[in-house]
């Protein structure tokens, strides 16, 4: 088959590019990858231009396997967002990217929390968000008060995509949900009482358009895209968690529940769109999507970070895959679902939803003598687990099924897992790359417009396994979570006071 749309997906540590047909086949898929960077306590941060070269290593390994590079007809993109830096009027970064993990504007957030109420933030923005330091409104506004001299030199205030999108095409050009809060949702104009409030200008965003629509076109002899044709339209596209949902069948039903994992896991569901009341997901954030339909959904910080932390750093296993892999192979397999079992809290870094509670931290609880390693990481798992169900049972509507896609979704003892404990059959798709997948129907729709984004969405709905829920193990699963819950909570109030150093303030 020919190839016809490169999608490239712009993750936290690494990004694939995926080369589709026209018809939406997966024909091949190259990696790339780069680091972040922790200056200080608090921080996080990535070099733009290194995150630039992960995306022409990922292309190089496109060509390494064979693929005529020169038949692709567009090129469209998923990328993380609540990640920016500043940009001058030549495209160079002059500062580097704030990660979404990154803790500094929390003095931001809550002035602008005390400011402006959930109802009148709706309102202005057309989004209903639990608004923390990874939101773009608190950084540009933590750069106000603290880099006035960088922003002084800056032209744009960027996301990572609109970086690479501009070194393509020359164009500034995002879509209104990577700039969520800045710009509202709808209309995509820049929201002048929230720019006022962080003393900026519109100016400093870019253009915004149609996920699906074109940002502009691909120049002669960009670096790391030599082989690809000249003049080919370079497609807006969308960020992970909405590109991902669309890869994922979320136009495939009247409520279809989402379970993006990665370094951080989105769990939400996509809704016809309709009247609710904000208690009835309080914690949660609330998003328009496509074709009448909204996304109600939470993030966890304790996803595949909590999990790489256990096997890489605890355990000295460079590989998770294959660590999960061979402990999953023992003949007599591993116990799931004990009651009796250790507790894992998984807020290393604190938590975002639906607690919004940085001073949150990681526990285990319950240890005995007898417990080993593989008790240890089948804790974690089912911490993970509970800390999405936490995001679940806020969803103002409970979905069918629950579509999951991701790195993790390799896991079948964890896929499983979470179909127990949400007590809700989970769908694993045939292939992880659902934010490729997302970003190429985006592309094929840009250049068949006669056919629209959910025709071609449903087409590419295709699941491979579902993860029945097990009544008796749901039934011990629901106990232990309860006991999740009280620890939680009663460890609430101490989390904050281990952060003090003055034994008098203990």
């Amino acid at each position: 088959m020919i190839p016809g749309i490169l999608a490239i997906d712009i993750g936290t540590s690494s990004c694939k590019a995926a080369v589709f047909s026209l018809k939406g086949d997966m024909l091949a898929l190259g990696k790339g990858r780069y680091s972040l960077l922790f200056p200080k306590e608090g921080y996080a941060e990535q070099k733009p231009d290194e995150i630039y070269q992960g995306v022409c290593e990922a292309v190089c390994h496109l060509e390494r396997q064979g693929i005529e590079l020169s038949e692709i007809q567009a090129i469209s993109f998923s990328a993380q967002i609540a990640a920016q830096c500043l940009v001058d009027s030549r495209g160079k970064a002059v500062t580097n990217l704030i990660s979404w993990m990154d803790m500094r504007a929390w003095d931001e957030a809550l002035e602008f929390t005390q400011k402006f109420s959930k109802e009148e933030t709706e309102y202005l923005t057309g989004v209903d968000m639990v608004v923390t330091p990874a939101y773009s409104i608190a950084k540009l506004r933590w750069l106000h008060n603290h880099e006035r001299g960088l922003l002084e030199m800056a032209a744009r205030f960027v996301q990572i995509k609109d970086y690479v999108i501009y070194h393509l095409t020359g164009c500034w050009v995002s879509d209104a949900a990577s700039l969520k809060g800045l710009v509202h949702a709808e209309t995509g104009k820049a929201v002048p009482e929230i720019m006022t409030f962080i003393g900026e200008s519109p100016e400093l965003l870019p253009k915004v358009k149609k996920p699906y629509e074109i940002a502009g076109y691909l120049k002669k002899g960009v670096r790391g895209f030599e082989q690809l044709p000249a003049g080919i339209p370079v497609i807006v596209g969308w960020n992970d968690m909405n590109a991902a949902f669309l890869g994922m069948g979320a136009l495939t039903g009247s409520c279809i529940g989402m379970d993006l994992t990665g370094t951080s896991e989105h769990l939400g569901c996509v809704t016809l769109r309709k009247r609710i009341e904000q208690k009835a997901y309080e914690g949660l954030n609330r998003v328009p999507f496509l074709d009448g339909r909204e996304v109600f959904y939470g993030v966890t910080s304790s996803g595949g970070q909590a999990v790489e932390w256990f096997v890489k750093d605890m355990l000295g296993e460079p590989d998770v895959k294959a660590y999960f892999e061979r402990l999953f192979e023992r003949p007599k397999g591993l116990p799931l679902a004990e009651e009796q079992g250790p507790i894992f809290l998984p807020y290393l870094e604190g938590e975002r939803n639906p607690w919004n509670n940085r001073d949150a931290r990681g526990v285990f609880f319950g240890l005995n003598r007898s417990h080993r390693q593989p008790e240890l990481a089948l804790s974690v798992l089912e911490g993970v687990c509970f800390a999405l169900r936490t995001i679940y049972d806020r969803l103002p509507q409970l979905p069918e099924k629950v579509v999951i896609s991701g790195g993790a979704s390799f896991n079948e003892v964890w896929n499983q897992m979470k179909a127990d404990v949400m007590n809700v059959p989970f769908v694993r798709l045939e292939t992880s790359e659902a934010g490729c997948t997302g970003a190429a129907i985006l592309a094929i729709a840009a250049l068949h417009p006669k056919k629209t984004v959910e025709e071609l969405a449903g087409g590419l709905f295709r699941p491979a396994k579902v993860y029945w829920p097990d009544q008796k193990r749901h039934l011990i699963y629901e106990k232990k979570y309860q006991s999740f819950l009280r620890l939680y909570h009663n460890l609430e109030p101490l989390f904050g006071k281990q952060q003090c150093h003055n034994e008098e303030e203990l």
